[in-house]
């Protein structure tokens, strides 16, 4: 059993109207206080391929940029 507590993110919080369900990428900085995380496709299209910039420790974003907007065209990692 850990006692660690287990952190939840969500492409909401970064982005309010944000309908990605999940994340398909992640990525940790080399001292583990960032997170890379890029969106998959969601049903509006809005916000397919974003990546989000989290400070891990506080599971708050501090940036994102859409990467790619054509379905032709998917970015499908990050690092």
């Amino acid at each position: 059993v850990t006692t660690k507590k287990r952190k939840t993110l969500s492409a909401t919080v970064a982005l309010a109207d944000c309908d990605c369900p999940e994340f398909v990428c992640v990525a940790f900085s080399s001292d583990n206080k960032f997170l890379l995380t890029q969106t998959g496709t969601g049903p509006s299209g809005k916000y397919d391929w974003t990546l989000i910039y989290w400070m891990w420790d506080k599971a708050r974003p501090l940036n994102s940029i859409q990467i790619s907007t054509s379905p032709t065209s998917p970015v499908r990692e990050c690092s």
